[in-house]
């Protein structure tokens, strides 16, 4: 998708990408009464968000969401607070940095971060303060076996990933010999 984040926003969902469950019809029926990612946004209308793009179930086989950019949107909405693993984004105008890491840190959850900016060091002051795993300047959709993937708060424990993550596939053996 193309994005300018300075005076507007031009923002496209890509036709070709959408989100697959891989439940199965049992899974998918529970899944969706405790995870829709259309409740993520629900009664936030109310509260002045819109839809830019997406936001319906594909009717298909498999399970799938509409990628789906929100505009207009303020942190009390729940999807700014949890962490959403679907194609669902909200964008919420902010007056500075010092209210963009507040806002980013008001949250029990910590895995990952993205910043969008042409200013590097601007981004990197920002991602350098935030309490995630991992953190992304200008993408979010990158994830490296040479890095560790880890999360904070509560999103998770451990790392996966990179050679800290294959040591918690190690068993080590501890020897304790004493000679007579």
């Amino acid at each position: 998708p193309m994005q300018k984040m300075h005076t507007s926003i031009d923002i496209q969902a890509p036709k070709e990408k959408v989100w697959d469950t891989m439940f199965t019809d049992a899974t998918y029926r529970q899944w969706t009464s405790a995870f829709n990612p259309g409740s993520y946004f629900e009664g936030s209308w109310e509260k002045g968000a819109k839809i830019r793009c997406g936001g319906n179930i594909i009717e298909s086989k498999g399970y799938y969401f509409e990628p789906t950019v929100i505009l207009n949107v303020n942190h009390n909405m729940r999807m700014m607070k949890e962490e959403i693993f679907g194609p669902l984004i909200g964008i919420q105008k902010v007056k500075d940095d010092n209210e963009v890491l507040s806002l980013m840190e008001d949250t029990e959850y910590g895995l990952t971060a993205a910043v969008y900016s042409s200013d590097f060091v601007r981004a990197e002051k920002i991602l350098r303060k935030i309490n995630t795993g991992t953190v992304y300047w200008n993408c979010c959709d990158r994830v490296s076996p040479f890095s560790p993937w880890t999360g904070r708060k509560n999103s998770g424990l451990g790392s996966t990933l990179s050679h800290i993550g294959i040591r918690s596939f190690a068993q080590p053996k501890a020897y304790h010999i004493r000679q007579s």
